[in-house]
C-alpha cells in the first residue's frame, strides 16, 4: 500500500512538472533575448541622492546657466556589433580586429545648451590632459 502512495504522488509531481515545462515553453515564446542594461554593482543610491542634492544647491547658488559638466570620451575608427539577428537555433559570426586599433579621444565641457573648449587628442587621457585642456 505505501508503495502505491509513493508511486501516485511521483506520478501527480512529474504531471506537474510536465505542465510547468509546458507553460514554461509557450512563456519562453513570448519573450525574445535583448541585451541588458547594465548597472554597476558598486552604486550607492544614498551617495547619488546627497550628490544631486549638492547639485540642486549649487545650481541654486550660483544659476544653472553657470554649472558647466565636463567629459571625456574615445571614438574608434572600427565600430563592432556585439549582436545579430539569425533564425533560432543558428550561431551568428562576426569579425573584430586582435590587433591595437586607433583611437581618438574628445574633451568638451558644457554649460546649459553651449558646447565648450572642445579638444580631440590621439593618446590616453590623463590628470595633465585635464589640466592642460583647463588651462586652456
Amino acid at each position: 500500500m505505501l508503495m502505491t502512495i509513493q508511486m501516485l504522488f511521483y506520478v501527480n509531481v512529474l504531471h506537474i512538472l510536465a505542465l510547468e515545462q509546458a507553460q514554461f515553453g509557450l512563456l519562453c515564446k513570448k519573450y525574445e533575448s535583448v541585451k541588458k542594461t547594465l548597472l554597476y554593482s558598486e552604486r550607492d543610491n544614498t551617495l547619488r541622492k546627497c550628490y544631486l542634492d549638492n547639485l540642486s544647491d549649487e545650481s541654486d547658488k550660483y544659476g544653472e546657466e553657470n554649472i558647466v559638466y565636463f567629459d571625456e570620451s574615445g571614438f574608434e575608427e572600427e565600430v563592432v556589433r556585439p549582436h545579430g539577428w539569425a533564425p533560432i537555433g543558428t550561431k551568428v559570426h562576426g569579425e573584430k580586429s586582435g590587433s591595437k586599433r586607433h583611437r581618438t579621444n574628445l574633451i568638451m565641457a558644457q554649460r546649459g545648451r553651449e558646447w565648450l573648449s572642445p579638444m580631440t587628442f590621439d593618446f590616453a587621457c590623463n590628470s595633465s590632459v585635464v589640466n592642460t585642456w583647463l588651462e586652456k
